[in-house]
C-alpha cells in the first residue's frame, strides 16, 4: 500500500513537471548583418508582449524579459506566455539600426525549440552636397538606397535640385553595401543622364556633386 501511495505521488509529481513544462515558450535567436551574414555581438534583445485581460484586448506592449546575444550572436528566452496575443521582438546595439518585429503567439510553439533569426544593418548615412551654379540647368536625382524595411533611410523619390541653387540634405542607409544613383542635368532642350554607385561602408559618407 505504501509503495503504491509513494508510486503515485511520484508521477503526480512528474506530471505536473511536466504541464509546466509545456506551459512555457522556448526561444532560440540568433543575430547576423543583414548585407555581409557576420554575427553581430552583445546586442540588447528585449521581449514584450500584448495580451487580454479581463475579455478585453490591448495592443500595448509590455515587457517579458530581456538579455544580450552573445560572443556568436546568440540569445535564448524561456518564458510563459499566460494570455499573449502577440509578441514584439526587439535589437538594439549602438551603431545599428533598431530592429523591431511582432509574432502571432501562433508561430512560437510550447515543447519544443523555436528559432528567430534576426537581420541588424548598420546604421549609415548619406550626407549629399550639390553645387549647381549652372543658370539653366536643372538636376534630377534618384537614390537606390536597397535598404527596405527601413522607414526613416532615404528615399527612392527623385530630389529636384533648381538652377542656381546649393543643395545640401542628409539621410540615413543601411551600411556594409553599394547603393547606386541616377542624376540627370537637364538644361531646357538637352538631357545629360550619369548613372553611378556609392560605396557605404561607414557610418558618415559624403557625396559631393558640382
Amino acid at each position: 500500500m505504501i509503495l503504491s501511495r509513494t508510486l503515485y505521488f511520484t508521477l503526480l509529481f512528474f506530471a505536473l513537471i511536466g504541464c509546466k513544462q509545456n506551459d512555457s515558450i522556448s526561444l532560440t535567436g540568433r543575430i547576423v548583418d543583414g548585407k555581409t551574414g557576420g554575427v553581430v555581438t552583445n546586442a540588447e534583445i528585449v521581449l514584450s508582449s500584448n495580451s487580454i485581460s479581463n475579455g478585453f484586448y490591448s495592443n500595448n506592449f509590455a515587457e517579458v524579459d530581456r538579455t544580450f546575444a552573445n560572443d556568436a550572436g546568440m540569445f535564448e528566452f524561456d518564458f510563459e506566455p499566460g494570455n499573449a496575443v502577440e509578441f514584439e521582438i526587439r535589437a538594439i546595439k549602438s551603431g545599428m539600426i533598431q530592429f523591431v518585429d511582432t509574432v502571432s503567439r501562433d508561430d512560437w510553439i510550447r515543447g519544443v525549440d523555436n528559432r528567430f533569426v534576426i537581420d541588424m544593418f548598420r546604421a549609415s548615412q548619406i550626407d549629399f552636397s550639390f553645387q549647381n551654379r549652372g543658370s539653366f540647368n536643372t538636376i534630377l536625382f534618384t537614390l537606390d538606397p536597397r535598404s527596405d524595411g527601413c522607414g526613416n533611410c532615404c528615399s527612392k523619390n527623385a530630389v529636384v535640385i533648381r538652377a542656381g541653387l546649393d543643395t545640401v540634405f542628409t539621410c540615413q542607409v543601411f551600411g556594409n553595401q553599394i547603393v547606386s544613383y541616377e542624376l540627370s542635368v537637364l538644361d531646357g532642350s538637352s538631357s545629360n543622364i550619369q548613372n553611378g554607385t556609392i560605396q557605404v561602408y561607414d557610418d558618415v559618407v559624403p557625396f559631393l556633386y558640382k
